[in-house]
């Protein structure tokens, strides 16, 4: 049966749900790929396996574990790390250029160029073997509910991306809060084990013995929601628009699915519309921070887009007279690590600055935007968030994001990036120009893509990069 949450609020070491599930359902499949299938004690023996490598290598509890690995042997990797009271972190080139903690190790699938007093080790097949089953795995507990087990990384759409560290009990508390917003089990969630939200994913179902499938694309997401009967779809705005094309090229229905959840960036109303008739589903909107967890869900149909509905239970909402939004719950971190100046800035008093701004209207939380979203245009601040929701759907345009641009005067200017098949770029300039007046683009700028990061989120600071001066 799932982990109660007496059970979860109790649990000392993440791996233990693992050992939980493999005792209950031992031949109940686990993490399932497109091309394997592990069930929870082959799962459990893999594990057992790679903590054993790992404790020969030298990794003792504490220690900062980089894992560079997709994600089908991310999972079972961090278990391991888990399971020796050790801190596993998502390693990437992004996370390394931050410099803002120093791993102990870096396991990788590929050889990578030294990285100071980092122990950089290879990965091999052999870790991947089953072990022992005789030989169960072996707990050791972090020395307390504080010490650190986890670390995760805020988006960096802005900028640098931010350390976050989970501690035992922040995860535990976070796994038991799960239950006021997950929907139907299993879910299928897009995201990778780079953010918060992917990690969380592998976790809830782990703590309820439900099968994780990894997905690799689009189309094998529709596949799997067809072949596995799945019920909910965890995505990106992006990452939905993607699942839509899939479903429309194939012509599938999706006769199981009952909701997408959507969370990383706001969803324009048209893509939710949509969704919903091409998927034959409800489309959810989930407002969250890897800071906070999960702040609010609403469905799409219940308020305009910018309204992301009412907070959860245990979650404080405050807004400024500034419009500022402010934050509060008990899974909340602190601060970042070894950021004092962005801790800082984000963390004051007790309360949580995602950097969002909005209002409250009946209990609901309306955003007007973000404040580093938001570009003065000859003393005027302007939204850029107003434009990308609207304009989707018209001129030919599937995609827009708007980045501020140093003009030769010093001054910032307000420009727009959009993506499409797009005949007459005046004519979409006027119709902004009409539509939006002092608020429209100063220039529009043709690109490929929008690059977002794993949580679908505008990489913003990348766009004002390419078109500077």
């Amino acid at each position: 049966m799932p982990t109660s949450t007496g059970s979860l609020l109790e649990l000392e070491n993440i791996a233990s749900l693992l050992l939980d599930a493999a005792r209950e359902y031992p031949n109940k499949p686990a993490l399932v790929t497109e091309h394997t299938s592990l069930t929870f004690a082959e799962l459990a023996a893999v594990v057992a396996n790679i903590a054993r490598k790992l404790r020969n290598e030298g990794v003792v509890e504490g220690n900062f574990v980089g894992i560079n690995l997709p994600t089908a042997l991310h999972i079972p990797f961090m278990l391991a790390v888990f399971s020796l009271g050790a801190v596993a972190v998502r390693y990437t080139p992004t996370v390394a250029a931050a410099g803002q903690i120093e791993l102990d190790w870096v396991f990788s699938v590929a050889p990578m160029d030294g990285t100071g007093s980092t122990k950089n080790v290879l990965v091999t097949e052999d870790y991947f073997t089953p072990g022992d089953i005789t030989g169960p795995l072996q707990l050791t507990n972090p020395k307390t509910p504080q010490n650190l087990c986890l670390v995760v990384h805020s988006s960096g759409t802005t900028g640098t991306p931010k350390a976050v560290g989970l501690s035992i009990d922040l995860v535990r508390q976070r796994l038991v809060n799960h239950t006021h917003w997950v929907g139907a089990l299993p879910y299928l969630s897009i995201f990778d084990m780079g953010a918060w939200i992917g990690v969380r994913s592998a976790l809830v179902h782990l703590a309820n013995a439900e099968t994780y499938h990894v997905i690799s694309s689009a189309n094998e997401a529709v596949a799997r929601v067809r072949a596995a009967g799945i019920r909910q779809v965890e995505c990106s705005p992006a990452q939905l628009t993607q699942l839509v094309e899939a479903a429309k090229r194939g012509g599938w229905q999706l006769d199981s699915l009952e909701s997408v959840v959507v969370t990383g960036a706001a969803i324009p109303g048209e893509l939710a519309r949509q969704a919903s008739e091409t998927l034959g589903c409800e489309v959810f909107v989930r407002y969250g921070a890897t800071e906070m967890d999960v702040i609010s869900l609403r469905n799409w149909r219940d308020h305009r887009s910018s309204n992301v509905g009412s907070p959860l239970p245990g979650v404080e909402v405050c807004v400024t007279e500034e419009g500022a939004v402010l934050l509060k719950a008990p899974w909340m971190v602190d601060g970042y690590l070894s950021n004092p100046s962005a801790s800082h800035d984000h963390f004051i008093d007790g309360w949580y600055h995602p950097g969002d701004k909005g209002y409250l209207d009946q209990g609901s939380l309306v955003l007007e935007g973000r404040t580093k979203d938001i570009i003065n245009v000859g003393g005027m601040k302007v939204s850029t968030s107003v434009i990308e929701n609207w304009l989707p759907g018209k001129f030919g345009v599937t995609d827009a994001a708007g980045f501020a641009h140093i003009a030769e005067n010093g001054l910032e200017e307000y420009w727009l990036a959009v993506v499409g098949d797009i005949p007459d770029l005046a004519a979409l300039a006027l119709e902004l120009k009409n539509e939006f007046a002092i608020a429209a683009p100063a220039r529009i700028v043709q690109e490929t893509e929008i690059q977002r990061n794993s949580n679908g989120k505008i990489m913003r600071s990348r766009l004002s990069e390419r078109h500077a001066l």
